[in-house]
């Protein structure tokens, strides 16, 4: 497996999207086949889809940079990375690829079962006040909604079902803490899987602590 298990992973999903190859009523999927009778072609083949799709994706990257006048901001923020002193803020955007909502869309669809005033909701879903929104929920239905949370975003996920650039994160921000208003662990899964560890698990609550943590270096996650 590569260092990026990710990148392998689709790489092998864009492969077998060929095909299967039957032979006398027997499958065969196309990266097997490649990988075990000749694994040079398939480590080469899979350097080039790389390498294809970084290109690929340093185009894009260009062209959103240059549209939105973002370049300036960008290199400004290369040598803090090269420093580890950049901290992600990972909002729910990164978890709808692995097939969760985005926060909207799921207090829309509690807001369908809880008696509530869906003006009132919509008004405060439109000018991005999701915690209001939330709490004007919670005030009707406590219960309902803790229980939704549980049942969508508290179910656990096995990594190769886990999707996007969030499979990325330990590769990038191996070694700074991390700030999420997530309620899944798709990043814990995928930090653990990639055999590294937050020392530990902060929520809101306990943000006073959060300047110090910074301080000492450690790895943390926030919620």
């Amino acid at each position: 497996m590569s260092k990026s298990p990710y990148l392998e992973r689709k790489f092998i999903e864009e492969l077998n999207e060929e095909g299967i190859i039957q032979i006398r009523g027997y499958e065969f999927f196309r990266d097997k086949i490649l990988s075990e009778f000749e694994p040079e072609g398939y480590k080469i083949a899979f350097n080039d889809w790389k390498e294809e799709r970084r290109q690929r994706l340093l185009e894009l990257a260009d062209n959103i940079l240059n549209d939105f006048d973002n370049k300036d901001r960008f290199q400004r923020l290369r040598e803090p990375y090269k420093r580890d002193m950049i901290i992600p803020f990972v909002g729910a955007g990164l978890s709808i690829p692995s097939g969760l909502p985005s926060w909207v869309n799921f207090l829309k669809k509690v807001c369908q079962e809880i008696d509530v005033n869906v003006e009132e909701l919509n008004q405060l879903i439109s000018t991005g006040e999701f915690e209001k929104a939330a709490e004007l929920l919670e005030q009707n239905d406590h219960r309902y909604l803790q229980e939704q949370l549980e049942n969508i975003f508290g179910k656990d996920f096995e990594f190769n079902k886990i999707d996007g650039v969030i499979c990325r994160l330990p590769e990038f921000f191996g070694k700074s803490s991390l700030v999420t208003t997530n309620y899944d662990n798709l990043i814990k899964i995928i930090y653990e899987h990639s055999g590294l560890h937050f020392s530990e698990y902060l929520l809101g609550l306990e943000h006073s602590v959060y300047s110090r943590h910074i301080r000492e270096g450690k790895r943390k996650e926030y919620f």
